[in-house]
């Protein structure tokens, strides 16, 4: 999954954001499990993430992400999703405020935009 967060809270106001995403796959025994985080970037509350986080696809499995969205020193907020909805949403992307440590879903904690890219193992992605 590529996030891309828009908005995104701060209970400082003289904090230089530095947002990155840790993306999580729920385990069998029910733990999140660690996938992937994106690079840190500088000052801003509207991230565009370039670092890709890559994932096995089984489309007969639920496979259950989050993605936590963190600033250099506050946690802002979560969006829980199942990858096989993902992947068969329009143009393989999700929209959603993000649920803040309160639980609560909220536009006061920011937007996040997550899409997948399928790719098939052993295809070149730019035949000659």
């Amino acid at each position: 999954p590529l996030p891309i967060s828009r908005g995104l809270a701060t209970k400082d106001v003289f904090e230089k954001p530095q947002p990155m995403c840790i993306v999580s796959q729920k385990a069998r025994n029910n733990h999140w499990k660690e996938m992937g985080r994106t690079e840190r970037l500088d000052d801003t509350l509207d991230p565009k993430f370039a670092e890709k986080v890559t994932l096995l696809y089984f489309a007969n499995e639920v496979q259950d992400l989050k993605l936590s969205v963190f600033t250099a020193e506050h946690y802002i907020g979560c969006f829980e999703l199942k990858l096989n909805d993902l992947v068969k949403a329009r143009r393989s992307k999700l929209i959603d405020y993000l649920k803040g440590a309160d639980g609560k879903t909220s536009s006061s904690h920011g937007m996040i935009t997550v899409s997948a890219e399928i790719v098939y193992p052993g295809r070149d992605k730019n035949p000659r």
